[in-house]
């Protein structure tokens, strides 16, 4: 696992990742604001109480993240897995299927949006 300082957490706004392996990468509490990740393997990083607003996932492995705490608003999941993240509550995993990400593979996306979303 990467562990990132409490100061470098701080100074990550508007910071840019293109192509990288993140995965397990320790970012709980950071300031991820403005962020963008394009194509990032994240998959098990800690992104407990971080702050995720206005960042955007671009085709990221998000699966298996922990997201408990994380500020998500504006926010984009533009065509990122995030099967099996924890941490967010329906309403925030209602907010990721509509900004772009999924929790299943391509095939069972309606299946979670009926589940999710009540008709």
């Amino acid at each position: 696992m990467r562990v990132l300082s409490s100061r470098e957490k701080q100074t990550l706004q508007r910071s840019r990742f293109s192509s990288v392996d993140l995965g397990h990468c320790d970012f709980a509490g950071a300031d991820l604001r403005h962020a963008r990740f394009d194509h990032v393997y994240l998959r098990g990083a800690d992104f407990t109480g971080a702050d995720l607003r206005c960042a955007v996932f671009q085709n990221c492995d998000l699966r298996e993240v922990e997201l408990a705490g994380a500020r998500i608003e504006h926010a984009r999941f533009d065509d990122s897995s995030l099967i099996g993240a924890r941490g967010l509550t329906a309403q925030q995993r209602r907010y990721v299927l509509w900004r772009g990400g999924r929790f299943r593979s391509r095939g069972s996306l309606v299946r979670e949006l009926r589940r999710i979303v009540p008709s």
